[in-house]
């Protein structure tokens, strides 16, 4: 072998070396991707997010509510705080956390800064979201129509966040709750022949000056607290509605539903509605307003969080309180019957 052949390998030897040596220092600079995972959400959209989701924005007050009470608070970033369902009237600790806007109308800009893993809606605000998605971030949909949403919820919301032991738990807890009124009341009208049509009948109304009507969620709990809304057969879930009406139907009882900032403000919101309904022309002569039975729930108990089950607690206690005598009154409901 001449010299220059040897020289010539030497030196590609040599160049080789050198070239390893840079890929060494210098490595692939190409970031891994995530593994993924496809899910379908609550709206029955096919989503895919990552497996492990460290980091949440929360457009949902009661979806944030579920994922502290499953332990998974750590990993929330952002949350709205726009009126009228600000985050921080009902979890004081999300005040630390960026505001993301509302859900009708999120920050986009601020949620792309964040650099969730994914952002939790509800299926009605979609729209709203798209902005969100297009920006390449998962945006999953949460169910609110009725009860048994409230529990998949939490289920769905403990598979996705690595939960599934404390979701079970409190969805467990949750359903034992509507076990047990739901058997109260059936063996009371069992015992004394009572019929559907004899239950108390209840007028409800929110503070945005609406009812609620078939298949809604509150039409739902006040059958499992043992009572007939007058408007449970409203083919509008939440319809306008009519004093004419109302008065015809004569209600035994009458559900009023706030949002207060604190509990201060929740009592003086409570009996404020309260008087300004007993006032309205034409009312002075239903039955619920005679016999001073009124029942005020904050919203603490209607935002579909993990405290949802105290509001219905409170409608049983309040239309049946010899039923439910040991269970505890809850504290954001007020009744002129206690």
């Amino acid at each position: 072998m001449n010299k220059i052949l040897v020289a010539t390998i030497i030196s590609i030897i040599i160049i080789v070396s050198i070239t390893a040596g840079i890929f060494l220092l210098y490595p692939s600079q190409t970031t891994p991707k995530k593994e993924t995972v496809t899910i379908v959400d609550g709206a029955g959209r096919t989503v895919t997010i990552p497996k492990s989701v460290n980091r949440v924005v929360s457009l949902v007050t009661g979806i944030s509510g579920i994922i502290y009470e499953i332990g998974a608070g750590d990993k929330l970033v952002g949350v709205t705080q726009s009126l009228p369902f600000p985050h921080y009237y009902y979890y004081p600790e999300t005040k630390k956390l960026a505001d993301v806007g509302s859900i009708a109308n999120p920050n986009v800009e601020k949620i792309v800064e964040l650099k969730p893993d994914v952002v939790f809606t509800t299926e009605f605000f979609l729209e709203a979201s798209k902005p969100i998605e297009e920006r390449g971030i998962p945006v999953v949909a949460i169910r609110l129509n009725t009860v048994k949403d409230i529990i998949w919820n939490v289920k769905f919301l403990g598979f996705v966040l690595g939960k599934e032991d404390e979701a079970k738990k409190l969805s467990q807890e949750m359903e034992k709750t509507i076990i047990l009124i739901k058997s109260r009341t059936q063996k009371w009208m069992k015992e004394n022949n009572i019929t559907t049509e004899e239950l108390p009948k209840v007028y409800v109304e929110s503070s945005r000056g609406k009812t609620y009507g078939a298949n809604s969620w509150c039409t739902e709990e006040i059958s499992i607290a043992g009572g007939v809304n007058i408007y449970g057969t409203a083919v509008l879930k939440m319809p306008v509605p009519n004093t004419e009406y109302i008065v015809s139907q004569n209600p035994d009882a009458i559900i009023l539903f706030v949002v207060a900032k604190d509990y201060d403000d929740f009592l003086k919101k409570a009996k404020d509605y309260i008087e300004s309904v007993k006032n309205r022309p034409g009312w002075e002569n239903i039955k619920a307003v005679k016999e001073n039975r009124f029942l005020v729930i904050d919203n603490h108990y209607t935002n579909f969080g993990p405290d949802q089950m105290k509001g219905i607690v409170a409608m049983a206690k309040f239309l049946h309180p010899q039923l439910f005598k040991d269970l505890e009154w809850p504290k954001w409901a007020y009744t002129t019957m206690k």
